[in-house]
């Protein structure tokens, strides 16, 4: 039999080399995750910089109707249909108005409320916080960029799981454990510059690849699914039909629950032939109240025949996010959808999602979130560096296992769980298990 140090350091060498292979995977796009997540962190201070000189209106007044707003974007860009409102939440600041001409084209309009005029006008998908929000949720890729961001998000997972087992100190002390060793030798300066700041944000890390999760393309959408089974985790508990959920970019932030909710119906038949209007939904814009929270309020127009207006108001406190649907036809209120509408899993995520975002709990928020993302950043590129300093030139690197080398019990648990609950991850483990096999059998 080994003894208990052979055995211990046989756990070391496995769960280090899983550490190195799953880091490795992760390690780049976590980069890009980190820097696009710390623009997404400030997107309506970046927004409001980059569109400046098209959003800023001089003096204030009461607003004209939504249907005279329209009338003027629509007379600059005739023959285009209207996708999107964003609403002013303060005087001196243009509405957004999205719209697509017949080739599918899509412009984003400023329109000064109070007359109609057009201040300005952008390609939304060149938006600077648009670009950011396409890296961090498709790497710029379409839905293969989203699989490899689930799949990262989830190994992250398995790599804060190894860390963790790595860094656990035999005795507790400063240096090494929670303040880096800067004097020390190349190496173990490098160590620390990763190690440290990776187990400080760890749990955060962990945080926010658990309250990303609902949003991505594969585990988020089957969470969504199973929620049309159990209503203690439903989107959104208030009708019975469930519809695709809607993840195109004239939803952006939505709140999850609605995105992946049902959408109601107008079920009125004899209005069938009437055109969209919006004058049925200003009336009902009062149900609103914007005072307890910021935000703004997002006025989409519907998707299809049969579906109503959806005015969203997605303010900084979970809490407070009020959603009202009217139909396109009657403007009658067909269902008014608040927190307390959301199911326990509904209000947790999106309570996860707020405080992901740095909203929740004001810039206190937004900073310290800020300041974890700079941490990852620099455990990620201090880890990199190391293992390029460590591998033998034309090497993987990392220690080389024996046939009796074994993860610790408990650690084992953990993984197995991991991978059962994130089956993207539960793929690249069984895939790294079966290629490290092969690798050994070559080997001896």
């Amino acid at each position: 039999m080994r003894s208990d140090r052979t055995a211990g350091a046989g756990s070391h060498r496995a769960v280090w080399r899983l550490h190195l292979l799953s880091g490795l995977i992760v390690g780049p796009v976590l980069l890009v995750l980190a820097l696009t997540g710390m623009v997404y962190l400030f997107d309506r201070e970046i927004d409001g910089w980059w569109n400046a000189s098209r959003a800023r209106i001089n003096g204030s007044g009461p607003s004209l109707a939504l249907p005279a707003q329209e009338a003027a974007v629509l007379a600059e860009m005739p023959g285009a249909s209207s996708k999107r409102i964003v609403l002013p939440d303060r005087s001196g600041i243009a509405a957004e108005w999205l719209v697509e001409n017949a080739d599918g084209e899509r412009m984003l309009l400023f329109v000064d409320p109070r007359s109609g005029t057009i201040t300005g006008s952008a390609d939304p998908a060149w938006q600077p916080t648009a670009i950011a929000r396409r890296l961090h949720g498709e790497l710029l890729s379409g839905d293969a960029g989203s699989y490899v961001v689930e799949l990262v998000a989830s190994m992250t997972l398995v790599m804060v799981a190894t860390g963790l087992y790595l860094w656990w100190p035999r005795s507790w002390r400063l240096g090494g454990v929670l303040v880096p060793r800067l004097r020390g030798g190349h190496q173990m300066k490098w160590r620390d510059l990763h190690a440290v700041p990776a187990m400080l944000s760890a749990l955060f890390l962990a945080f926010l690849v658990i309250t990303g999760m609902p949003w991505s393309v594969f585990w988020g959408a089957q969470f969504a699914r199973l929620g049309t089974q159990l209503p203690a985790i439903a989107p959104s508990p208030n009708f019975a039909e469930h519809v695709p959920a809607r993840h195109d970019a004239t939803h952006a932030g939505v709140p999850w629950s609605i995105q992946h909710g049902p959408v109601p119906h107008e079920h009125s038949p004899e209005h069938a032939h009437h055109a969209q209007s919006l004058a049925g939904v200003e009336p009902h814009l009062a149900r609103i109240d914007t005072s307890l929270s910021s935000g703004r309020i997002r006025i989409f127009y519907p998707g299809g025949d049969g579906d109503p207006f959806m005015v969203s108001w997605t303010p900084d406190r979970a809490q407070a996010q009020r959603t009202l649907y009217i139909g396109a036809q009657t403007g009658e209120l067909i269902a008014d959808i608040g927190w307390n509408d959301y199911s326990p899993a509904a209000r947790i995520v999106e309570w996860g999602v707020m405080t992901h975002m740095g909203r929740q709990y004001g810039a206190i928020n937004q900073w310290l979130n800020l300041g974890f993302c700079i941490g990852i950043v620099g455990a990620v590129i201090a880890g990199l560096r190391l293992w390029w300093i460590r591998r033998p030139p034309a090497s993987l690197g990392g220690p080389q296992l024996s046939p009796h080398d074994r993860f610790p019990r408990g650690l084992l648990v953990l993984l197995i769980a991991i991978g059962l609950l994130f089956p993207l991850a539960g793929a690249a483990l069984l895939l790294i298990a079966a290629a490290e096999r092969l690798l050994f059998r070559r080997q001896h």
